[in-house]
């Protein structure tokens, strides 16, 4: 059977939330084969690369949630009450 795993902010990359959680459901699961599509949160998770994946997995497609204008974006508004108004 193929299974499409759709991930956010975890697998394949090597830092994230849901990356351990991912990789014991693809490696447990090995009868089967995997596409994985992430949803990266940001530039520095893509830059640390991706962790070692099993040979079940066929192809990896990425989508990233963020641009480098939302990075600057994001630092420059100022937070707390004043920021909303």
């Amino acid at each position: 059977m193929r299974v499409g795993l759709l991930t956010e902010s975890g697998c394949p990359y090597v830092n994230g939330e849901t990356r351990l959680w991912c990789d014991r459901l693809v490696r447990g699961l090995a009868q089967h084969e995997f596409d994985i599509y992430a949803l990266s949160r940001g530039e520095e998770q893509e830059a640390h690369g991706r962790a070692e994946l099993p040979p079940q997995v066929g192809r990896v497609r990425t989508a990233p949630l963020w641009t480098v204008d939302d990075e600057a974006l994001r630092a420059a508004r100022p937070r707390g009450r004043r920021g909303r108004r």
